[in-house]
Protein backbone atom coordinates (compact mmCIF):
# COMPACT_ATOMS: atom_id res chain seq x y z
CA UNK A 1 0.00 0.00 0.00
CA UNK A 2 1.80 3.14 -0.88
CA UNK A 3 1.66 6.20 1.12
CA UNK A 4 -0.40 8.12 -1.74
CA UNK A 5 -3.01 5.50 -1.77
CA UNK A 6 -3.93 6.91 1.90
CA UNK A 7 -6.88 9.29 1.52
CA UNK A 8 -8.42 8.57 5.09
CA UNK A 9 -5.54 9.09 7.29
CA UNK A 10 -7.13 7.35 10.37
CA UNK A 11 -5.21 4.78 12.31
CA UNK A 12 -8.72 2.82 14.80
CA UNK A 13 -7.70 1.22 17.93
CA UNK A 14 -9.47 -1.42 19.52
CA UNK A 15 -8.74 -1.68 23.34
CA UNK A 16 -10.09 -2.47 26.88
CA UNK A 17 -10.76 -0.33 29.17
CA UNK A 18 -8.55 3.10 29.25
CA UNK A 19 -9.00 3.38 32.36
CA UNK A 20 -6.10 0.36 32.82
CA UNK A 21 -2.95 2.09 33.43
CA UNK A 22 -1.17 -0.17 30.78
CA UNK A 23 -3.61 0.50 27.67
CA UNK A 24 -3.56 4.27 28.23
CA UNK A 25 0.21 3.71 28.72
CA UNK A 26 0.34 2.34 25.14
CA UNK A 27 -2.04 4.58 23.53
CA UNK A 28 -0.04 7.35 24.52
CA UNK A 29 2.92 5.59 22.72
CA UNK A 30 0.50 5.43 19.23
CA UNK A 31 -0.41 8.93 20.01
CA UNK A 32 3.17 10.45 20.20
CA UNK A 33 4.03 8.53 17.34
CA UNK A 34 1.61 9.36 15.46
CA UNK A 35 2.11 13.16 16.30
CA UNK A 36 6.05 13.02 14.85
CA UNK A 37 4.88 11.55 11.61
CA UNK A 38 2.40 14.58 11.18
CA UNK A 39 -0.18 12.05 9.07
CA UNK A 40 -2.76 10.42 10.82
CA UNK A 41 -5.30 10.58 13.26
CA UNK A 42 -6.43 7.87 16.14
CA UNK A 43 -10.19 7.08 16.59
CA UNK A 44 -10.52 4.67 19.53
CA UNK A 45 -12.77 1.98 19.74
CA UNK A 46 -12.67 0.83 24.15
CA UNK A 47 -14.50 -1.14 25.44
CA UNK A 48 -15.53 -2.08 28.80
CA UNK A 49 -15.45 -6.16 28.80
CA UNK A 50 -13.19 -7.40 25.82
CA UNK A 51 -13.89 -11.06 24.83
CA UNK A 52 -12.70 -12.88 21.42
CA UNK A 53 -15.95 -12.48 19.40
CA UNK A 54 -16.61 -8.91 20.57
CA UNK A 55 -12.93 -7.70 19.42
CA UNK A 56 -13.62 -9.79 16.23
CA UNK A 57 -16.72 -7.87 15.56
CA UNK A 58 -15.11 -4.75 16.05
CA UNK A 59 -12.44 -5.69 13.61
CA UNK A 60 -15.02 -6.87 11.27
CA UNK A 61 -16.85 -3.90 11.68
CA UNK A 62 -14.02 -1.49 11.08
CA UNK A 63 -13.36 -3.53 7.68
CA UNK A 64 -16.45 -2.96 6.46
CA UNK A 65 -16.68 0.40 6.78
CA UNK A 66 -13.68 1.03 4.88
CA UNK A 67 -12.94 4.08 7.17
CA UNK A 68 -9.34 3.19 8.42
CA UNK A 69 -6.17 2.78 6.76
CA UNK A 70 -4.84 0.29 9.53
CA UNK A 71 -5.95 -1.12 13.03
CA UNK A 72 -4.55 -1.66 15.79
CA UNK A 73 -5.57 -4.19 18.55
CA UNK A 74 -4.16 -3.39 22.09
CA UNK A 75 -4.37 -6.88 24.56
CA UNK A 76 -7.31 -8.10 22.75
CA UNK A 77 -7.86 -11.79 21.99
CA UNK A 78 -10.17 -12.46 19.10
CA UNK A 79 -11.95 -15.20 17.61
CA UNK A 80 -10.02 -16.52 14.72
CA UNK A 81 -13.29 -17.05 12.22
CA UNK A 82 -13.25 -13.23 12.15
CA UNK A 83 -9.91 -12.92 11.00
CA UNK A 84 -9.76 -15.62 8.08
CA UNK A 85 -11.25 -12.96 5.40
CA UNK A 86 -9.25 -10.10 6.72
CA UNK A 87 -7.05 -10.22 3.78
CA UNK A 88 -9.50 -9.27 1.76
CA UNK A 89 -9.86 -5.53 2.80
CA UNK A 90 -6.28 -5.19 2.57
CA UNK A 91 -6.12 -3.32 5.44
CA UNK A 92 -3.41 -3.97 7.60
CA UNK A 93 -4.09 -4.88 11.40
CA UNK A 94 -0.94 -5.44 14.01
CA UNK A 95 -1.65 -6.85 17.09
CA UNK A 96 -0.29 -5.74 20.66
CA UNK A 97 0.05 -8.87 23.11
CA UNK A 98 -1.28 -11.00 20.81
CA UNK A 99 0.13 -13.09 17.81
CA UNK A 100 -1.98 -14.26 15.15
CA UNK A 101 -0.66 -15.87 11.48
CA UNK A 102 -0.79 -13.61 8.64
CA UNK A 103 -0.89 -10.87 10.91
CA UNK A 104 1.60 -8.28 12.17
CA UNK A 105 2.07 -8.34 15.79
CA UNK A 106 4.03 -6.21 18.83
CA UNK A 107 4.83 -8.36 21.66
CA UNK A 108 7.10 -8.52 24.93
CA UNK A 109 9.43 -12.01 25.49
CA UNK A 110 6.89 -13.02 27.93
CA UNK A 111 8.35 -15.80 28.50
CA UNK A 112 11.79 -14.50 29.34
CA UNK A 113 10.54 -12.23 31.64
CA UNK A 114 8.98 -14.86 33.59
CA UNK A 115 11.51 -17.18 33.53
CA UNK A 116 13.89 -14.11 34.94
CA UNK A 117 11.40 -12.96 37.38
CA UNK A 118 11.86 -16.42 39.12
CA UNK A 119 15.17 -17.01 39.00
CA UNK A 120 15.58 -13.77 41.01
CA UNK A 121 13.03 -14.17 43.52
CA UNK A 122 14.24 -18.29 43.80
CA UNK A 123 18.25 -17.91 43.01
CA UNK A 124 19.45 -14.33 44.41
CA UNK A 125 16.53 -14.11 47.11
CA UNK A 126 16.08 -17.19 47.83
CA UNK A 127 12.62 -17.96 48.27
CA UNK A 128 11.48 -21.08 47.87
CA UNK A 129 7.45 -20.85 49.69
CA UNK A 130 6.18 -18.97 46.47
CA UNK A 131 2.59 -18.13 45.26
CA UNK A 132 2.01 -15.76 42.24
CA UNK A 133 -1.32 -13.12 41.24
CA UNK A 134 -2.67 -14.44 38.19
CA UNK A 135 -5.75 -12.76 35.92
CA UNK A 136 -8.55 -14.20 33.68
CA UNK A 137 -6.06 -14.04 30.66
CA UNK A 138 -3.59 -16.54 31.86
CA UNK A 139 -5.94 -19.28 30.29
CA UNK A 140 -5.75 -17.68 27.40
CA UNK A 141 -2.41 -19.49 25.42
CA UNK A 142 -2.09 -16.42 23.42
CA UNK A 143 -2.53 -13.93 26.08
CA UNK A 144 1.08 -11.95 27.65
CA UNK A 145 0.28 -13.49 31.50
CA UNK A 146 -0.05 -16.79 30.15
CA UNK A 147 3.51 -17.23 28.63
CA UNK A 148 4.66 -15.10 31.95
CA UNK A 149 3.30 -17.30 33.95
CA UNK A 150 4.48 -20.62 31.53
CA UNK A 151 8.12 -18.77 31.51
CA UNK A 152 7.97 -18.65 35.43
CA UNK A 153 6.75 -22.17 35.99
CA UNK A 154 10.00 -23.57 33.92
CA UNK A 155 12.26 -21.84 36.09
CA UNK A 156 10.63 -23.34 39.54
CA UNK A 157 10.41 -26.94 37.47
CA UNK A 158 14.36 -26.62 36.79
CA UNK A 159 15.17 -26.12 40.18
CA UNK A 160 12.97 -28.78 41.41
CA UNK A 161 9.94 -27.03 43.13
CA UNK A 162 6.47 -28.51 42.12
CA UNK A 163 3.91 -26.16 40.55
CA UNK A 164 1.06 -27.67 41.75
CA UNK A 165 2.00 -26.43 45.33
CA UNK A 166 2.35 -22.98 44.26
CA UNK A 167 -0.17 -21.13 46.20
CA UNK A 168 -2.08 -19.19 43.47
CA UNK A 169 -4.50 -15.94 44.03
CA UNK A 170 -6.32 -13.13 41.12
CA UNK A 171 -7.59 -10.39 40.32
CA UNK A 172 -10.41 -9.83 37.75
CA UNK A 173 -8.86 -6.55 36.98
CA UNK A 174 -5.48 -5.20 37.21
CA UNK A 175 -6.20 -2.72 39.41
CA UNK A 176 -5.27 -1.81 43.15
CA UNK A 177 -8.57 -2.62 44.62
CA UNK A 178 -8.46 -5.75 43.20
CA UNK A 179 -4.54 -6.36 44.28
CA UNK A 180 -6.31 -5.84 47.68
CA UNK A 181 -8.98 -8.61 47.59
CA UNK A 182 -6.38 -10.85 45.98
CA UNK A 183 -4.63 -11.14 49.36
CA UNK A 184 -8.14 -11.61 51.08
CA UNK A 185 -8.32 -14.49 48.66
CA UNK A 186 -4.94 -15.88 49.73
CA UNK A 187 -5.06 -14.96 53.46
CA UNK A 188 -5.78 -18.47 55.16
CA UNK A 189 -2.00 -19.55 53.70
CA UNK A 190 -0.11 -16.33 54.12
CA UNK A 191 1.99 -17.83 56.78
CA UNK A 192 3.18 -20.88 54.36
CA UNK A 193 4.49 -17.75 51.74
CA UNK A 194 7.61 -16.14 51.29
CA UNK A 195 7.72 -14.82 47.82
CA UNK A 196 4.87 -13.94 45.26
CA UNK A 197 5.01 -12.73 41.54
CA UNK A 198 1.95 -10.64 39.71
CA UNK A 199 1.88 -12.20 36.80
CA UNK A 200 -0.64 -9.93 36.50
CA UNK A 201 0.90 -6.83 37.33
CA UNK A 202 1.58 -3.88 39.24
CA UNK A 203 -1.15 -2.45 40.60
CA UNK A 204 -2.50 -5.84 41.60
CA UNK A 205 1.13 -6.32 43.33
CA UNK A 206 0.87 -2.39 45.08
CA UNK A 207 -2.66 -3.81 46.01
CA UNK A 208 -1.71 -6.86 47.18
CA UNK A 209 1.15 -4.54 49.58
CA UNK A 210 -1.07 -2.12 50.71
CA UNK A 211 -3.51 -4.66 52.12
CA UNK A 212 -0.83 -6.84 53.63
CA UNK A 213 1.07 -4.39 55.75
CA UNK A 214 -2.68 -4.07 57.17
CA UNK A 215 -2.11 -7.11 58.85
CA UNK A 216 1.24 -6.12 59.94
CA UNK A 217 2.99 -8.36 57.07
CA UNK A 218 6.40 -7.08 56.07
CA UNK A 219 8.22 -6.49 52.29
CA UNK A 220 10.95 -7.81 51.95
CA UNK A 221 11.49 -9.31 55.44
CA UNK A 222 8.49 -11.80 55.73
CA UNK A 223 7.20 -11.83 52.09
CA UNK A 224 9.13 -10.69 49.03
CA UNK A 225 7.42 -9.29 46.24
CA UNK A 226 7.69 -8.80 42.06
CA UNK A 227 5.58 -6.87 39.83
CA UNK A 228 5.63 -6.27 36.09
CA UNK A 229 5.22 -3.49 34.42
CA UNK A 230 7.01 -1.29 36.11
CA UNK A 231 4.47 1.56 36.19
CA UNK A 232 5.22 5.01 37.47
CA UNK A 233 3.43 4.11 41.29
CA UNK A 234 5.92 0.91 41.43
CA UNK A 235 8.54 3.16 42.13
CA UNK A 236 6.83 5.41 44.70
CA UNK A 237 5.22 2.73 46.67
CA UNK A 238 6.66 2.02 50.41
CA UNK A 239 9.23 0.21 49.75
CA UNK A 240 9.32 0.93 46.30
CA UNK A 241 8.69 -2.27 44.02
CA UNK A 242 10.82 -4.76 42.32
CA UNK A 243 9.66 -5.53 38.90
CA UNK A 244 9.95 -6.66 35.44
CA UNK A 245 9.90 -3.54 33.26
CA UNK A 246 8.51 -3.72 29.88
CA UNK A 247 8.56 -1.11 27.31
CA UNK A 248 4.75 -0.12 27.26
CA UNK A 249 5.61 3.12 25.48
CA UNK A 250 7.46 1.27 22.77
CA UNK A 251 4.84 -1.48 21.98
CA UNK A 252 2.36 1.73 21.00
CA UNK A 253 5.30 3.45 18.71
CA UNK A 254 6.58 -0.14 16.87
CA UNK A 255 2.75 -0.61 16.27
CA UNK A 256 2.48 2.74 14.19
CA UNK A 257 5.99 1.87 12.86
CA UNK A 258 4.90 -1.40 11.49
CA UNK A 259 1.76 0.20 9.84
CA UNK A 260 4.14 3.04 8.32
CA UNK A 261 6.35 0.60 6.34
CA UNK A 262 3.10 -1.23 5.36
CA UNK A 263 1.42 2.32 4.12
CA UNK A 264 5.21 3.28 2.64
CA UNK A 265 5.51 -0.25 0.62
CA UNK A 266 8.40 -1.34 2.84
CA UNK A 267 7.14 -4.53 4.05
CA UNK A 268 5.23 -7.41 2.24
CA UNK A 269 4.62 -10.18 4.71
CA UNK A 270 3.64 -10.45 8.39
CA UNK A 271 6.61 -8.92 10.89
CA UNK A 272 6.70 -10.23 13.90
CA UNK A 273 8.02 -7.49 16.71
CA UNK A 274 9.98 -8.97 19.76
CA UNK A 275 10.83 -6.65 22.24
CA UNK A 276 12.77 -7.00 25.41
CA UNK A 277 12.16 -6.79 29.43
CA UNK A 278 14.39 -5.45 31.90
CA UNK A 279 14.36 -6.91 35.71
CA UNK A 280 14.42 -3.84 38.12
CA UNK A 281 15.52 -4.29 41.58
CA UNK A 282 14.15 -1.83 44.44
CA UNK A 283 12.99 -2.61 47.65
CA UNK A 284 10.26 -5.58 47.77
CA UNK A 285 12.79 -8.77 46.56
Amino acid sequence: MKDKKIKKGIISLICGRLGSTFISTVVRGIENRINELKKHRVEIYSMNSINPEETGKSIEKILKEKNSDGIIVISSSTDMKFLKNTKKYKIPIVFIERDYPGHHSVTVDNFKAGYNAGKYLLEKVKRKKIAVILDPQVKDKNSATYYRYEGFKKYLKEVNINVQNIFTTYVKYHTIEDGRNSFDLIYEHIKKIDGIFSVAGDLAAIGFMYEAKSYGIKFPDDIAIIGFDDVEMASAVEPPLTTIKQPILKLGEEAVNILEDVFNGKIKKPVKKVLESELIIRKTA
